[in-house]
């Protein structure tokens, strides 16, 4: 897994700060990989399964000085919008504008899909992944 034009990089002890202020804990492997990238545009970046086909276009980062952020999301999402839990995390953002979300009442971070468009009247579709199998199963474009 790769990602382009990351932010600034941050380390454990700004996340742990951050993790103060949500008042939980991210799963072990949502800090290791802001630590190693803060953000950035995924490759590979398509995602499907048989409810989904969705391209990746942004890791949100947990902090920036020139865009919007996963806690700016957080904070709209979660208490403005009330779209998901409060242990719910947004950490990134599909092309037409959908978040995915981890669960972070979960140690492994449960993988959830935040549908706008849901025809079913349920929006937030659990994706059976863990943060880690998320992004090992994004693939490249098929060509075509």
């Amino acid at each position: 897994m790769k990602f382009t034009n990351p932010e600034t990089p941050i380390n454990a002890k700004e996340i742990a700060s951050i993790e103060t202020s949500l008042g939980f804990t991210f799963p072990s492997p949502v800090p290791r990989l802001y630590i190693s990238t803060n953000g950035g545009n995924p490759e590979p970046y398509v995602f499907e399964n048989e409810h989904v086909d969705t391209v990746v276009t942004e890791f949100l980062p947990l902090k920036s000085g020139r865009k919007g952020t996963a806690l700016k999301s957080y904070d709209r999402l979660v208490f403005k919008m009330k779209l998901a839990p409060q242990y719910f995390f947004p950490f990134a953002i599909d092309g037409g504008g959908d978040y995915f979300f981890v669960d972070c009442s979960i140690r492994e971070g449960a993988i959830y899909f935040y549908r706008s468009n849901s025809a079913d009247g349920h929006p937030l579709l659990n994706l059976d992944l863990d943060f880690d199998q998320f992004w090992s199963s994004l693939k490249d474009e098929k060509p075509e």
